[in-house]
């Protein structure tokens, strides 16, 4: 469903206001979630940078039981 931006401004912002640092987001947030945040060269630009891409699954199984891997 589609809100318009300066009612789901107003709205998260009175959501914030309301629940404090239990607000499920803010607008900064929110508009941030709208960006795309894959490359269109997937992860070769990482890997030109040296960062070697790992699958999300077995990270934060790393996160989860308190193993750092730093390469």
């Amino acid at each position: 469903m589609h809100v318009p931006s300066p009612i789901a401004s107003a709205a998260l912002a009175l959501l914030q206001r309301l629940a404090g640092d239990r607000s499920p987001a803010t607008w900064d947030e929110a508009q941030l979630m709208l960006s795309s945040m894959i490359s269109e060269r997937g992860s070769a630009d990482l890997e030109a940078l040296g960062v070697r891409p790992a699958p999300l699954k077995p990270v934060l199984s790393r996160a989860r039981s308190g193993e750092a891997q730093l390469n």
